[in-house]
């Protein structure tokens, strides 16, 4: 193979990741025609064709594949490279990025989050919520450099994922109604629920309680978003399970109190990060503290 003209590359990856050297040329400012060009000239000089075309797309051959797998690895050290230049340079904030799994309680987000902000030199923080296999990708690539979740990550098309415990609590039901705690099994196929999807791992875990136990719940909504779930507990539609851990805040929060808890359940959040990119100084302050 010739040398390698590495505009050429990002050039093939923004055609593999847009489907369509239109789109591509599109997003990148170029046209078509000049696109097209330069792919041809990195498929001489891989000796093979990238793509072919299968009605108005294009798929990516076996040759494309890997030439795509090696460019990922390329521009995600790329991206650290660029990383760790700004975070040398001690006159800017640090920027620490952070992916949230969308049935993460905001306030405990907060909560383990707050002691990376007390390290010596500035922190610019920026947190995002998306779905996990987003969230994966994007830790993978080093677009992240760490992602709270209720599971650990584990592997990616991308790669492995080095998975830490952060925090744990016991699983409590909370309601707005007041009433003094009761017994889950007397109470949770009784009053109706508010749930987490079928998709997380709390969800999963409270399917097998009630299995277990013999409790045939009323569920009257379903979310993938943490806080609107509380939302609609506060307008007395259901009881909801939160961490144990964050009674006092759910109260001053949503106004809602304790219904029951369920000790046997632990409701664990996860540090998730990219070989390499565990030596950022926050993700230490937040495992060192774990």
């Amino acid at each position: 193979m010739r040398h390698l003209n590495y505009l050429h590359l990002r050039h093939f990856h923004a055609i593999a990741q847009a489907g369509s050297v239109v789109e591509a040329a599109r997003g990148l400012h170029l046209t078509p025609q000049t696109l097209s060009a330069q792919l041809r000239q990195l498929e001489d000089d891989v000796g093979g064709l990238l793509f072919e075309r299968i009605g108005r797309g294009l798929q990516l051959t076996p040759l494309g594949e890997t030439v795509l797998r090696y460019s990922n690895e390329i521009f995600s050290l790329g991206a650290e490279l660029a990383q760790v230049v700004r975070s040398e340079d001690h006159s800017q904030p640090l920027a620490f990025r952070v992916g949230l799994g969308q049935d993460i309680a905001k306030v405990l987000a907060q909560r383990l989050l707050t002691p990376a902000l007390t390290l010596s030199r500035p922190l610019r923080l920026l947190v995002v919520q998306k779905p996990l296999a987003v969230l994966a990708e994007a830790l993978s690539k080093h677009e992240l450099d760490l992602v709270l979740s209720d599971a650990p990550l584990g592997v990616t098309a991308w790669g492995r994922l080095e998975s830490q415990p952060l925090a744990e609590s016991t699983v409590t039901f909370y309601t707005t109604q007041g009433s003094p705690p009761e017994a889950p099994k007397a109470c949770l196929g009784r009053v109706p629920l508010l749930l987490p999807t079928a998709e997380a791992p709390l969800r999963r875990d409270l399917e097998q309680w009630f299995h277990e136990n013999g409790v045939h719940p009323t569920i009257v909504g379903e979310f993938n978003d943490s806080a609107l779930l509380k939302s609609f507990a506060m307008a007395g539609l259901g009881a909801f399970p939160a961490p144990t851990s964050l009674r006092d805040d759910l109260k001053a929060m949503y106004g809602v109190s304790p219904l029951c808890e369920l000790a046997e359940l632990r409701q664990t959040v996860f540090a998730n990060v990219a070989p390499r990119r565990s030596d950022h100084p926050a993700v230490q302050r937040l495992l060192q503290g774990a």
